[in-house]
């Protein structure tokens, strides 16, 4: 009997060091995690283009804080979203995600009517983004929109 237990306690303890952080998070950004992104200014949420007001490109890193919640945290590293804003480091965190098993591997997939971002250690309310979808996998997309005083804009991500 003490053998059984011995033996579930080094099974327990083998799996706990296995997973990071102890609850099964880790990060999970993706192997290509630098994209080009774009903005553009729309008509409305949902609308259409009305204007291209910025491109560039940035980093971007991928969290899973506690794979038992099924949430993510995506943190852009260094991006603007108009041309004389500075680059801030942009971290969206706890989006809901499912998985997918395809052909090149595991892909999370992020559908979220709205999400509070954080610049810092600071929620930025400011700066909700709305209609967010996301798929991160072998190559990753990242799409939103945000409203700023009274323009809109939709930003899209892409490591393709």
């Amino acid at each position: 009997m003490k053998k059984i237990i011995a033996i579930c306690i080094g099974l327990i303890c083998c799996l706990t060091s296995c997973m990071n952080g102890g609850n099964g998070g880790g990060d999970a950004t993706p192997h290509n995690y630098e994209g080009r992104y774009t903005t553009y200014e729309i008509d409305g949420f949902g609308g259409a283009i009305v204007d291209t007001r910025h491109s560039g490109t940035t980093k971007v890193k991928v969290e899973i804080p506690d794979i038992h919640a099924g949430k993510l945290d995506f943190t852009f590293l260094g991006v603007k979203f108009v041309a004389m804003m500075p680059e801030l480091v942009i971290k969206v965190p706890s989006l809901p995600y499912t998985v997918e098993q395809g052909e090149d591997g595991i892909t999370y997939k992020i559908d979220v009517a709205d999400a509070v971002p954080m610049i810092g250690e600071v929620e930025r309310d400011d700066y909700t983004m709305r209609n967010i979808k996301a798929s991160i996998g072998a190559t990753t997309t990242f799409d939103f929109e945000l409203q700023k005083k009274d323009k809109v804009y939709r930003v899209v991500f892409s490591t393709k």
